[in-house]
C-alpha cells in the first residue's frame, strides 16, 4: 500500500493563492483581556486592558503589562476575558 505524501486521506487539495480569492484566511478575533483587582492598592488600573504576560511567582500572582506600561502583579481570578 502506498502512503500519501500531502493531505489526509479523502482531503482535497486547496489552492492558497490569495491573488485568486481562494484560500485567503482572515484575520481571527483576538481575545483581550481586563484587569478587575479585589483590593484597594490596584483599584486604579480596574478596567485596564492588559499588553502582555510574564511569570508566575511562587504565590501564584501573574506579571502583567498594562497598556500604558504599568507592571502589575495579580492573581489570576483578577484577569477577566472580554
Amino acid at each position: 500500500m502506498r502512503a500519501r505524501r500531502f493531505g489526509g486521506a479523502g482531503r482535497p487539495r486547496t489552492p492558497t493563492v490569495a491573488s485568486e480569492g481562494v484560500g485567503e484566511m482572515r484575520k481571527s478575533p483576538e481575545l483581550k483581556w481586563v484587569l478587575r483587582p479585589a483590593g484597594g492598592d490596584l483599584a486604579e488600573h480596574a478596567g485596564k486592558e492588559i499588553y502582555a504576560f510574564g511569570d508566575t511567582d511562587p504565590a501564584g500572582r501573574v506579571e502583567v503589562t498594562l497598556t500604558d506600561g504599568t507592571r502589575v502583579r495579580v492573581r489570576r481570578s483578577e484577569l477577566i476575558p472580554c
